[in-house]
């Protein structure tokens, strides 16, 4: 199974492949500037959500097993 931190980095390089593609067409500075900064965050939002729904998966995980250990 590939590290977090591996497919972060691919996911980062894609941005700065898309960025140079961007300048290849014609866009301004500006517009890729604010492109990798966008998809940065969305990236940043991504890597935040999957470690919030880690967490309550495992708080529910534990919250049921109190559950079921109190009723048996």
């Amino acid at each position: 199974m590939k590290k977090r931190s591996d497919e972060t980095n691919h996911e980062v390089d894609e941005i700065y492949n898309i960025s140079n593609m961007l300048k290849s067409e014609g866009k301004t500075d500006g517009e890729r500037r604010q492109f990798e900064l966008l998809m940065k965050y969305l990236l940043f939002l991504e890597i935040s959500l999957g470690k919030i729904i880690t967490a309550l998966f495992i708080l529910i995980g534990l919250v049921l097993g109190k559950i079921l250990s109190g009723l048996l």
